[in-house]
């Protein structure tokens, strides 16, 4: 048995570690067999991708991903700024505390209420704001029922390019996300 194995990196390009040394390299090493795929059993096809799109398991589940990365997020009740890991599929923006997705700290339920804003610089550190008004449905309302209240989502990104496309590419998904939820009326 080989001490090499396959791994993939952000981009998808595939690449190998050894589990002894820790080394990695771009290239086959020598020896390495890659290991032979067990045999598929028969699925329910499933809608394909958006081009660029990845798939993750979350709640063990497969999702599309549509956009992921850092973002800043100014705290609901502590109103700090922290920075956190956001994952944008077709139904919501989640953010995890960081990149290696293990503890989620929220969800953003996408709507056709969901509304997408440029918000001026917050002082000197946080210059590239944008807001997410979003309906959020909140359990033990009146007599053990659940309300549903609007609440605005502080954003920041580093650079204005990529505040530019989170914007574009999250108003471009609710979009879509409304004219699905239409069709299906």
């Amino acid at each position: 048995m080989s001490d090499w194995s396959e791994a993939v990196d952000e981009s998808g390009k595939v690449y190998y570690v050894n589990s002894v040394t820790n080394e990695t390299t771009w290239t086959r090493p020598d020896g390495y067999a890659a290991p032979t795929p067990a045999p598929k059993p028969a699925a329910i096809p499933s809608p394909r991708p958006r081009p660029g799109s990845i798939s993750v398991k979350s709640g063990g589940h497969a999702v599309n991903v549509i956009k992921q990365g850092y973002l800043h997020k100014k705290g609901h009740v502590v109103k700090n700024w922290k920075t956190r890991y956001f994952v944008l599929t077709r139904e919501a923006l989640t953010y995890w505390e960081t990149g290696a997705m293990t503890k989620q700290k929220g969800m953003i339920q996408l709507t056709s209420n969901t509304v997408i804003e440029k918000a001026p610089a917050d002082g000197h550190r946080y210059l590239y704001r944008f807001n997410l008004t979003a309906d959020v449905l909140q359990a033990g309302g009146v007599k053990g029922g659940t309300t549903t209240f609007e609440r605005v989502y502080h954003l920041a990104s580093d650079d204005d390019e990529d505040r530019q496309e989170w914007m574009r590419i999250i108003a471009q998904t609710i979009e879509e996300r409304k004219a699905f939820l239409n069709g299906m009326q």
